[in-house]
């Protein structure tokens, strides 16, 4: 289990400082990539929100409080699967709240159709709960948007990651 847990940790310093994904460990040729599964960013509209997520079943994301930066259009809070190398590392889950990183190991199956379920209680209004089908063979990269006037929850998918200045 340390093993695991240390390996996950390098993977994490990799994936923080290196866009291509590309990292090298002693047992792992140093052109192996990561294989993100899917994506997701907390992108615009978003105004001192707590968001919770759940893929299929597993909440990923609870009680979070986040703002979106309007230059960037993006809060700092992704959730992002990738798939294992074989026996070396498992599946594992990489979360991004405000600049702080977590990695964990993720027995979260993901097929070609996936439900995820959002929930944002805004700081003044109604709370908004939805849940959304996607079809991953559109994009394994999604955005989530918030409408700030109509209190909606709109969906973007890309192909590519999405890139932030």
């Amino acid at each position: 289990m340390f093993y695991r847990s240390t390996v996950s940790i390098l993977i994490l310093l990799q994936l923080c400082g290196c866009k291509s994904q590309h990292w090298s460990h002693e047992n792992i040729k140093s052109d192996t990539q990561l294989n993100t599964i899917l994506s997701i960013d907390f992108q615009t509209g978003f105004k001192n929100d707590t968001l919770a997520l759940w893929i299929g079943e597993s909440n990923v994301l609870s009680e979070t409080v986040a703002s979106t930066v309007p230059e960037a259009s993006f809060t700092s809070i992704r959730i992002s699967l990738y798939k294992g190398l074989g026996n070396l590392i498992p599946n594992f889950i990489h979360q991004l709240k405000n600049g702080e990183n977590t990695v964990k190991n993720s027995s979260i199956t993901i097929r070609e159709i996936i439900e995820i379920k959002i929930h944002i209680r805004p700081e003044e209004g109604q709370s908004i709960t939805e849940k959304i089908s996607l079809d991953l063979s559109k994009g394994k990269y999604i955005g989530i948007l918030k409408s700030s006037s109509m209190h909606t929850i709109a969906i973007r998918q890309s192909e590519t990651a999405f890139s932030y200045y």
